[in-house]
């Protein structure tokens, strides 16, 4: 069992298929069960979450839990084997334990510098607020409303893995020898060495977009057609799109490539734009709910441009220029 892989399941970056082969390994002999706790055992110390006060309980317990007779239970979340992620860690630290050695029929040695102090943080910006950060590695990420990003308080040395669901636009840190690789929550991610760019991957939409304004980024995703995984390389002012349905993922030129980043510099822009669609930026914008009784408002389309609007001057300019009616009640749109 690669190390890396454990070490991986101890920071919660693992996939169910990892999760049952660590199982398995775990499951095949005592000295495979004693090398995962006390690998967990230091990393846990590396963390610094341990208290020293109940070392002698746990010492107990560590002796319990790799005894052959009892088996780890299976948990939801990848939080398999609890005994050993608390009685194993807690040993460890009344132990002292700042290098541990095996026989070459258990595992190799395991120090602790081998085990690195990272923290995932998660960062959500509500509906109708947006926010801005600075990552570990000086990229800079403006996140537009209801975005969540997800990224450590440290790099590794050879990749820098962060996720988004959302919308945000990224400067990211020129490193040639350690690329970002930013996965989203649609089938797709993006690889960059350094460059500016803007993801929109929203849950409740179909489809997500990537645009290039410089330098370049690769894509990887998966066909929708035959189901292959796919790499496709933009260039400024290209934009990828990307759907739920069966629909081919596609490379475009838009018109307007500065349309998809409008709302980092507080713009509200629509362009012919469905009404679904605008329905779905104007709860995210103004932190507004719409109750849609008349279904014909999606039977139209909506051109626009707004900065410093309310949320009521809005709906008066869509009113002006749609049959529509509405009301608006506790910050609460209905479309009568």
């Amino acid at each position: 069992m690669r190390k890396q892989l454990l070490l991986k399941f101890f920071s919660g970056d693992i996939s169910e298929d990892e999760v049952d082969s660590i199982i398995e390994w775990i499951d095949k002999s005592p000295a495979n069960k004693e090398y995962f706790a006390r690998l967990k055992a230091i990393w846990t110390i590396s963390q610094n979450k341990v208290p020293q006060q109940v070392c002698r309980q746990t010492i107990d317990a560590i002796e319990r839990s790799l005894h052959p007779a009892q088996k780890p239970k299976r948990a939801l979340n990848y939080k398999v084997f609890s005994y050993y992620s608390s009685a194993a860690a807690f040993a460890a630290i009344c132990f002292s334990i700042g290098l541990l050695f095996f026989s070459e029929k258990e595992a190799p040695a395991i120090a602790t510098t081998d085990v690195p102090k990272v923290s995932i943080n998660t960062l959500y910006t509500e509906k109708g607020v947006k926010g801005y950060i600075t990552l570990p590695d000086s990229t800079k990420v403006w996140l537009n409303s209801d975005t969540k990003l997800t990224y450590p308080d440290a790099f590794s040395s050879d990749v820098r893995k962060i996720s988004l669901s959302g919308e945000a636009y990224f400067e990211v840190k020129t490193d040639s020898t350690r690329p970002m690789i930013i996965s989203t929550n649609k089938d797709f991610s993006v690889e960059v060495l350094g460059t500016s760019f803007n993801i929109k991957s929203y849950n409740n939409d179909l489809r997500a977009e990537t645009t290039l304004y410089t330098g370049s980024i690769r894509m990887h995703y998966r066909n929708k057609k035959n189901k292959q995984l796919e790499t496709l390389a933009l260039k400024p002012n290209e934009s990828f799109i990307y759907y739920d349905t069966n629909l081919k993922s596609r490379q475009t030129h838009p018109p307007k490539p500065e349309v998809p980043k409008a709302w980092k510099d507080g713009e509200l822009i629509f362009d012919n734009t469905p009404m679904e669609e605008v329905i779905k930026m104007l709860e995210r914008w103004h932190g507004t709910t719409f109750v849609i009784n008349n279904p014909n408002i999606y039977n139209y389309k909506f051109t626009a441009t707004f900065s410093s609007e309310s949320i009521a001057q809005i709906l008066d300019m869509m009113q002006y220029i749609m049959p529509i009616k509405y009301t608006y009640k506790n910050n609460t749109v209905t479309f009568l």
